[in-house]
């Protein structure tokens, strides 16, 4: 059944110059309108929608149900579209039923066209028998097509540029200096200045915007710091052919793990409480501002020319809100405190422990240490699971750090496991911060103002 103006009588003919109120116009126009659009056209636009669904009887159109087919209509039209037709024909549309995408109610549809009055009724029948052709379905590739894209994501404060950012516009690539599981950093010089940077590029694509989200965070924790001497800066981070980028300050003295396996003296206690005290001025400054690192390692403390150290890689790092909320990533298990893998506590005391660890290694590294003996300085192991690791959170660390770094004179005798950390030529006092950082208790380890304190104090007095 075709839908026609000119079916109407004259006397019921529409007015296009005096508009009725809508509500008079639904009540008018049900009452004129014996007739209703084109089933074809209903079923058109039900398409447009949802170019896959198949529209049969019984299934949801809009807000109704459509009825049920008696059989001899079904014997009368062999066809699918014959049977949704006539089904259509039979749904009683009330005219103050809400709208919907597939269906749009009559007095909406009637006051578009009586928005000019050259509007023929040829044409606005025409615009029933003729609807749009519908879209192609997109397909879960065109959905992601942001993801693939060039594009810069997010700068820091640091810095501003344009929405295109392409790495072999800007950079040189000088050497690859270091690979991890997820990402891979180069050394760069970029084009214009000529100052060396460190590029991070994921090592592998996006597995969606959730993924992107999370590599974007370590941008935005960062540039949530105040500018510092102790934080590695962080100027942007774009995505390319689906992968993530980042621009950071390259630190020429490079990481602490790569010094320590390196390293050919033995250290003096010195450095360590110099190293110590820098360290905690970073981890004091992340602390204050309500974020946690959780990855304080060797390989994340990176030495700048002048041989200052720098807290880097926020890949895991928490702001409050992530704090608040209890969500967060396991850093690399070596140096993770127990209360993060046991009860999930994300707090500063969690980057203290892991610091705990840091110097343990450092000062496995002291000259006077009775097994170096003027011989090459042997950084220890630390254990990553085993009875060694959990010795390392039961406050068994006099035990744990005979196994680890055995000294002539106690190797081979027992052994108190309450007693106090002895770390040959290590002063009492490093003795004691290396203790209490390794408490099994978060709540009984030193922060890291605490020992910025005990750091100058022994620094001043000559050590």
């Amino acid at each position: 059944m075709e839908f026609s103006l000119s079916r109407l009588p004259s006397s019921q003919a529409l007015d296009f110059d005096n508009p009725l109120s809508e509500q008079e116009s639904h009540m008018q126009t049900r009452k004129k309108l014996p007739e209703r659009p084109s089933p074809a056209c209903v079923l058109d636009s039900m398409m447009l929608e949802s170019p896959s669904s198949s529209c049969t009887p019984g299934s949801p159109v809009g807000h109704k149900q459509v009825d049920s087919v008696p059989e001899a209509a079904l014997s009368e039209a062999p066809s699918l579209e014959a049977r949704t037709r006539q089904a259509l024909a039979e749904m009683d549309v009330s005219p103050t039923s809400p709208s919907t995408p597939h269906s749009p109610p009559l007095p909406t549809i009637f006051s578009a066209w009586g928005a000019s009055n050259t509007t023929s009724p040829e044409s606005a029948n025409a615009a029933f028998s003729h609807c749009p052709e519908a879209p192609k379905q997109r397909s879960r590739l065109n959905r992601m097509g942001s993801l693939m894209h060039t594009k810069l994501l997010t700068t820091t404060k640091l810095q501003r540029s344009c929405s295109i950012f392409l790495f072999e516009n800007h950079f040189e690539f000088l050497q690859i200096m270091g690979r991890g599981a997820y990402s891979e950093v180069y050394k760069v010089r970029h084009h214009l200045t000529g100052e060396l940077y460190a590029v991070k590029k994921s090592s592998r694509p996006f597995d969606g915007r959730a993924d992107r989200q999370r590599m974007l965070r370590e941008v935005r924790t960062v540039n949530d710091l105040p500018e510092s001497d102790r934080i590695v800066k962080y100027y942007r981070g774009w995505q390319q052919d689906g992968f993530f980028y980042m621009q950071m300050e390259f630190c020429a003295g490079g990481c602490m793990r790569a010094w320590l396996d390196r390293l050919q003296t033995p250290l003096a206690e010195r450095a360590i409480w110099t190293i110590a005290a820098q360290v905690c001025e970073g981890l004091h400054l992340i602390h204050s501002c309500g974020e946690v690192h959780l990855d304080i390692k060797p390989a994340n403390l990176l030495f700048s020319l002048t041989g200052e150290v720098k807290i880097g890689d926020f890949g895991t790092a928490l702001t409050s809100a992530d704090v608040k909320n209890g969500e967060g990533e396991e850093g690399d298990c070596i140096y993770l405190a127990p209360e993060v893998l046991t009860h999930n506590q994300y707090t500063p005391a969690a980057d203290m422990f892991s610091f705990g660890l840091v110097l343990l290694e450092l000062a496995a590294m002291l000259g006077t240490n009775s097994l170096h003996q003027g011989k090459r300085a042997t950084p220890i192991v630390l254990p990553q699971n085993g009875d060694l690791w959990h010795m390392l959170r039961e406050d068994r660390v006099g035990e744990a750090w005979e196994h680890l770094k055995p000294s002539s004179h106690l190797f081979g005798q027992s052994h108190d496991a309450d007693a106090d950390l002895r770390m040959p030529g290590a002063s009492s006092e490093l003795c004691m911060v290396v203790q209490c950082l390794l408490s099994c208790r978060a709540e009984s380890r030193p922060t890291a103002q605490e020992i910025i304190s005990s750091a100058n104090e022994m620094l001043q007095a000559g050590l």
